[in-house]
């Protein structure tokens, strides 16, 4: 019975992360209300979001206004630009729909612009993302977010399916719609967030491991800096000149050093273990 009523347990631990998402989703919302505010407030709920889904910090309410203020300006602008861009293309189906029987021409653009607006969709997951974890230019944290939607493509069209058919279940559902609305769009980024997460992590390392500079491919990054590794020691071997470690990935030759007299090197490591 204790066990029950033990907070630490799976089934209080998943409902404390529904809680969460209500709550953020509902700070998200209200961040959003100035519209300009709308990027910075959804990149500060994807921030946090996949904080809570790999369960790395505390204080996610305090987390989400301190990821808000980090990315007020940043965050804005790209939010301005999905949302221009997608109105842009909801108004051009909307148009076309409308006078659908006025032009021949008018079903056709109408599949291009649908087209277009996932795409855009697709593109600005990642990039909302990227910005959450990564520190860019705001054309290059843009660029990235379309490269990646390419890369991980799978991932991309996985992503878009919840998001499209959460929206398609909240306009079908209509009676249910207050759980719907309650979670919204925080229970989306949630449920991307440990997709998010697997995606970006190795990433996340490169960025640890090379002073913040990060290739869109892993394996082929790690391939090329092997070799260049291999190439750098190699040009060692043949001239006798050995680079500095940081050079050859802190790789270096060791230093042949002359014999000790035993007396003397057991006194020197006694010293070496006290100094530790």
């Amino acid at each position: 019975m204790a066990k029950l009523f033990d907070m630490t347990n799976p089934f209080w631990s998943f409902i404390g992360k529904l809680l969460d998402v209500v709550v953020l989703h509902l700070l998200w919302a209200v961040c959003c209300l100035p519209v300009v505010t709308f990027g910075a407030s959804t990149t500060a709920l994807c921030y946090v979001m996949m904080k809570e889904a790999s369960d790395r910090g505390s204080h996610y309410y305090r987390m989400f206004f301190k990821a808000f203020r980090d990315n007020l300006f940043k965050g804005s602008v790209i939010g301005l630009v999905f949302l221009i861009l997608e109105g842009g293309l909801a108004y051009t189906v909307y148009l076309t729909s409308a006078n659908i029987d006025l032009n021949p021409s008018f079903p056709a653009i109408r599949v291009i612009a649908i087209i277009f607006a996932v795409l855009v969709l697709m593109m600005f997951e990642f990039v909302f993302a990227l910005q959450a974890r990564f520190e860019n230019s705001i054309p290059r944290t843009l660029l990235n977010g379309f490269l990646f939607s390419i890369r991980h493509l799978g991932w991309s069209i996985v992503m878009t399916v919840i998001f499209i058919g959460f929206y398609a279940a909240l306009i079908y559902f209509m009676q249910y719609v207050f759980p719907l609305i309650a979670w919204g769009f925080g229970l989306i980024v949630f449920i991307c967030s440990f997709m998010m997460n697997h995606i970006l992590e190795p990433y996340e390392k490169m960025a640890l491991q090379h002073d913040g500079v990060v290739s869109t491919d892993p394996e082929k990054w790690d391939k090329e800096k092997k070799e260049e590794v291999l190439a750098a020691l190699a040009e060692a071997e043949a001239t006798g000149v050995w680079p500095p470690a940081s050079q050859i990935g802190g790789t270096a030759p060791k230093q042949e050093t002359a014999e000790k007299d035993p007396e003397t090197a057991t006194d020197e490591t006694e010293k070496e273990k006290e100094t530790l």
